[in-house]
């Protein structure tokens, strides 16, 4: 009966962590300290707890989904996982095309699946879109991000650099 106790009381906590509503400043320092499997799963499950969703909560999940493809070894579950988180992503964009976070989110994603699994078709596209509206974002931590980001990135002209750079 005691260890009941103790087990019931741990699970508790447990659920209440995993079912916080995460704000999108805690989603995107969560999904940046995704660098092990660990970190991954914890916030795959916290984002799978959330009651109240909104565009950015399911582009954060689909790209967590994704992200999990990295930390598995199965060649079909990782396909699968790119495969849905990509769809959950691009679900979220279209309902909110103008969201440079979603952008951002979907363009690292595709940036590190192999080419030839078809996979990175909206590079092109979530880049321009991002570039259109990096000045005029009012977030700055994001902002920074994002910049940095296209900044080491090679999918960018030295132009395009540039003009990062002086944002």
């Amino acid at each position: 009966m005691k260890y009941f106790l103790i087990f019931l009381v741990l699970f508790t906590q447990a659920l209440a962590t995993y079912s916080q509503e995460l704000s999108r400043l805690e989603m995107r320092n969560k999904f940046q300290g995704c660098t092990s499997k660990e970190n991954t799963e914890t916030l795959y499950l916290q984002l799978s707890a959330q009651k109240n969703v909104d565009q950015i909560h399911s582009g954060y999940y689909g790209a967590v989904v994704a992200l999990r493809a990295k930390y598995n070894s199965n060649p079909i579950k990782k396909y699968n996982y790119c495969k849905e988180g990509l769809i959950l992503l691009s679900s979220a964009i279209d309902k909110a095309p103008h969201d440079i976070e979603l952008r951002y989110l979907r363009l690292i994603i595709q940036t590190n699946i192999p080419s030839f699994l078809g996979m990175n078709t909206n590079v092109e596209e979530d880049k321009n879109t991002i570039l259109g509206r990096i000045e005029s974002e009012k977030d700055l931590p994001l902002k920074t991000l994002v910049s940095q980001f296209l900044l080491k990135s090679d999918i960018c002209t030295e132009t395009e650099k540039k003009k990062l750079a002086s944002i």
